[in-house]
This record gives structure tokens, sequence and C-alpha cells, in this order.
């Protein structure tokens, strides 16, 4: 068997050549799935819709919901804050009262009803957020405080 290292060298610098057009196609493909994207949400007569969400599913990425972080809805000046909270299905919601009055947190909305009965400081536990969908916030004390839970459907 002849060995001509004219020809090996050869084959080595089509090898790389190949594998550095793979990379950069790699790469380029990564960076156009990596875009941002901006999204305008307006009303029906056109005007900007505060406090909107977008919710794009992507393909699960097995996060486990007790290791995501336990998330604050905080009340202050008699407000949720803040107004909206975004959430995962699964995730924990600490709701500490601020103000240095009571609240009676509840929520009768059919992805997550509960009750936080009069108190200040902080509840014993976080409340788990587990079915998707807009869960509405009041206080039976204040009724001018309402706050939103959007439970994403995406895991």
């Amino acid at each position: 068997m002849v060995i001509n290292t004219k020809d090996n060298k050869m084959v080595v610098q089509g090898i790389i050549i190949n594998c550095l057009a793979m990379l950069s196609m790699l790469f380029f493909s990564y960076a156009t799935f990596a875009a941002n994207i901006t999204v305008n949400v307006k009303d029906q007569h056109g005007q900007p819709l505060p406090d909107a969400v977008i919710e794009l599913n992507a393909q699960s990425s097995d996060i486990n919901a007790e290791k995501l972080p336990k998330l604050i809805m905080d009340q202050v000046d008699k407000r949720f804050a803040p107004t909206l909270l975004i959430a995962r299905k699964g995730q924990q919601v600490n709701f500490p009262n601020s103000d240095n009055i009571r609240h009676h947190v509840y929520s009768f909305s059919k992805a997550k009803p509960f009750q936080l009965k009069l108190y200040s400081g902080q509840p014993d536990k976080p409340i788990e957020f587990d079915t998707d969908g807009v869960v509405v916030l009041g206080c039976n004390i204040h009724d001018s405080m309402v706050g939103y839970i959007y439970v994403a459907s995406s895991e």
C-alpha cells in the first residue's frame, strides 16, 4: 500500500473546509432563530394596549416547576405590585403585604380560586398556580385593588 502525502493533505484540507462550512451554516441558522421580535398590541382604536400578554408556545424545555423561583405579588399603597404578574404553570407566588394595613386577597377565577384571609406581613406559604389562564385578584377590604396573574400554558 502506497500513501501519497500530497493526496492526504488535500483530503484533510477538504474535510476542514467542509467542517468550516457546516459550522458557519449552524451559526447563521442559530442567529436567524435568535432574532429579536417586536410586537405592538393595539386596541380597536389603534391605541397601544398596556399590560397585554403574548405567549409563544415552543417545544417543552423540561424545566421542573419546583426549580422555578417563587414570584412575588406584593401589596403596596392599597395596590397589587406588579399589577400584572406572569407565571409558568406550576410556579409558586408569594403574597407579602407591605402595607401597614391588613388585606384579604382572593380570586374566584377558574384558573385558581383561593383566599388569603385578613392578614398583614407574609402569609404562611406561597400559592401554586397549576392551571393555565388568567387569575383576577381582589381584596375583600379594598374594592379598588385589582391585580392579574397570567399563568402561561407553555411548560
